[in-house]
């Protein structure tokens, strides 16, 4: 989980190396899984920067990042005991925000069709 180590990455001033990033750590989630992912010790960095990639202005890098938090919530009482073990009250409610705007995206998404 290197490419967490480092803020400066995503925090660039660059969307194309903030969106690579976040597709990067996604595709990471998707190799290693979800339980790994959340066992892991670089955890709380992970999340950090995922709740940063879901709240970036760039439509890219967002998609990415809350690509990777749905693929982390496949276990919702895991990741929820998880994050609020390594998380901030603030971090929490900024992550309870985001995914509840994807789950309002994905029921209007269904109820669309």
């Amino acid at each position: 989980m290197w490419l967490c180590d480092d803020r400066s990455i995503y925090r660039s001033k660059n969307n194309s190396i903030r969106a690579g990033c976040a597709q990067l750590i996604t595709r990471l989630i998707e190799r290693v899984g979800a339980v790994n992912a959340l066992n892991s010790g670089e955890f709380p960095k992970l999340m950090k920067a995922l709740l940063g990639f879901a709240k970036d202005p760039s439509p890219a890098v967002r998609q990415h990042g809350k690509q990777a938090l749905q693929l982390l919530t496949k276990d919702q009482a895991m990741f929820d005991r998880t994050a609020r073990r390594v998380l901030s009250d603030v971090e929490l409610r900024a992550l309870n925000e985001v995914l509840e705007s994807i789950r309002k995206r994905v029921s209007h998404a269904r109820n669309s069709l």
